[in-house]
């Protein structure tokens, strides 16, 4: 049987104990798999990470839900997407409540140094655009978590950048290798509080990261994934709205401060040291039309794209 070969549709044809057939077989599969650097995990990146990065950002870390994380730790951790922190954020949080976690994650928008980074912080990388790429990842992904590592990931296309939307459409690999492997998924939701004024450095953005927990869930091997899925997306949109409430967040469109948006946004994408957000080129990602807003030549906030030369008036703003 090829390795994920089978498309959603196909799959969701399967009968009961087909589909249970399927996924068994791929986990034998990944079992007999090993990886030749599991013994140097986390010696060089990760160390590096946890060292220096509390240098380089300028807000500190709250913590809630530790009582839904597994005793073992060893789970899969589907997390959201919304700035070039994240992977740094996983590194750090786990290191603080002691579980070492492998990241899976996209390379083809890294530059040199990031890529280099996330390699030698045993990340496993794939280019989102050539699907054999996608697939070679998941299975060796899937390896390493059934010889004992806990898993992260980001079930977003790409970064959320819509003003009011908590999240973008999940894709449905991350149920995938649920299903797989049989690990626990613990829905996890990164909230990076937002400063309320105009910024001259994405550095300044936030005053603090809260990382919420959410209970854990176990993917049925013969139900649809699609519906799983989606059902995963309900609980991260739903815990992290109930963090804006919690933080006296307004985030609807009648709330939306429109400089204030447009200048946090241009340092999201342009200011962030080791990225450049490239916004036509992630748009083939989405599942959703919508990611980021503008303001269109009547100066109204639509659905658009601002260019790093358009988003400098913003920055300027700051001033």
């Amino acid at each position: 049987m090829a390795e994920f070969n089978l498309s959603n549709r196909e799959f969701e044809k399967l009968t009961t104990e087909q589909k249970i057939q399927y996924f068994s077989k791929l986990k034998d599969l990944y079992i007999q798999k090993t990886s030749s650097k599991k013994e140097t995990k986390f010696n060089i990146g990760h160390e590096l990470i946890v060292q220096l990065y509390p240098i380089l950002r300028n807000y500190e870390y709250e913590i809630i839900g530790m009582e839904h994380i597994p005793d073992n730790g060893n789970a899969l951790f589907m997390c959201n997407h919304s700035n070039s922190h994240d992977f740094f954020t996983i590194h750090e949080i786990f290191e603080k409540i002691g579980i070492n976690v492998s990241v899976l994650a996209a390379s083809d928008d890294l530059n040199i140094f990031t890529k280099l980074l996330f390699q030698i912080s045993d990340a496993t990388l794939f280019d989102r655009a050539v699907k054999s790429s996608v697939e070679k990842a998941m299975g060796t992904y899937c390896a390493k978590l059934l010889e004992g590592s806990a898993g992260a990931l980001f079930g977003e296309a790409t970064w959320n950048l819509h003003p009011y939307r908590p999240m973008q459409p999940l894709k449905i690999g991350g149920a995938k290798i649920g299903a797989i492997t049989e690990k626990l998924i613990v829905p996890t939701i990164f909230e990076y509080v937002e400063i309320p004024k105009m910024c001259l450095k994405e550095s300044d953005l936030y005053s603090k990261c809260v990382v919420r927990f959410e209970r854990p869930i176990r993917i049925q091997r013969q139900e649809s994934l699609v519906f799983q899925t989606n059902m995963i997306q309900t609980i991260m949109e739903k815990s992290r709205l109930g963090l804006w409430k919690q933080l006296g967040i307004e985030r609807t469109m009648d709330d939306i401060d429109y400089n204030l948006y447009l200048n946090h946004t241009y340092l999201k994408k342009y200011g962030a040291f080791g990225y450049t957000y490239h916004s036509e080129e992630e748009s083939r990602f989405l599942r959703s039309e919508e990611n980021e807003f503008c303001l269109d030549e009547f100066g109204r906030f639509v659905p658009g794209v601002t260019s790093k030369k358009q988003g400098k008036v913003y920055l300027k703003k700051s001033f």
